[in-house]
């Protein structure tokens, strides 16, 4: 397998890969499920042409969706409990802060700069942290041209049996509390800025705590 490449790095910007497109942002929510990854499957390898649907996977979520266009996470630590996770083919891209830098150049990982700023960052080189890698690649898929975002598996909130993502058999190391009240709020502050930029966010989690966005069922937004 020949190595990655990464595709940008401080202080270079984020290309506008996708321009006008759909992206689906997968996280890794406990209600994810088997029948919301084999729906984006099929929307995602059945359209084809600039706006076809692209996905974004935050996490674990790539063992859900391989398939996916890009893979993002903003933990250092993550990246090194899976060894850079060698098997992803698409954009994989952290932030610089806390040894990332470091991190992108043992896997060849893109990078964006994090900036500990409210809501989202309108410069295409800078993501604003918003205590969660989810929000960060929110904005990594408005820089990369997003038109219309799709949140599945942002439920913020443990299950009713106690369980924090949908992944089985995760690292020891990363099973951490989770402060779903700061995340919520990253999103619940930048939703108007979002929405005033023109990018439609909808939230098509089965159960979720975040309210700000329009709810949808996912197989209406996919067909």
């Amino acid at each position: 397998m020949q190595p990655r490449q990464p595709l940008f790095r401080p202080p270079l910007p984020v290309p506008r890969l996708w321009p006008g497109a759909t992206v689906l942002l997968m996280a890794t929510g406990p209600s994810l499920n088997r029948a919301d990854t084999d729906a984006v499957r099929s929307a995602a390898t059945a359209a084809h042409g600039p706006k076809s649907l692209k996905v974004i996977v935050v996490g674990e979520a790539w063992r859900a969706a391989p398939y996916a266009d890009a893979l993002y996470h903003a933990d250092r630590g993550w990246w090194d409990a899976y060894a850079g996770v060698p098997a992803f083919p698409g954009l994989a891209v952290t932030q610089d802060a806390n040894g990332g830098l470091a991190c992108a150049d043992r896997y060849g990982l893109s990078v964006v700069t994090s900036a500990k700023a409210p809501g989202i960052s309108t410069d295409p080189a800078v993501v604003n942290r918003g205590w969660n890698s989810g929000f960060q690649a929110l904005q990594l898929a408005i820089h990369l041209g997003a038109a219309r975002i799709i949140l599945l598996g942002f439920d913020m909130k443990k299950a009713p049996d106690g369980r924090k993502s949908w992944a089985a058999n995760r690292p020891a190391q990363l099973v951490r509390h989770s402060p779903y009240d700061l995340f919520v709020r990253a999103f619940t502050d930048a939703a108007p800025q979002v929405a005033g930029s023109g990018v439609q966010v909808l939230n098509a989690t089965r159960d979720t705590a975040l309210q700000c966005f329009d709810r949808v069922d996912l197989q209406d937004v996919l067909a």
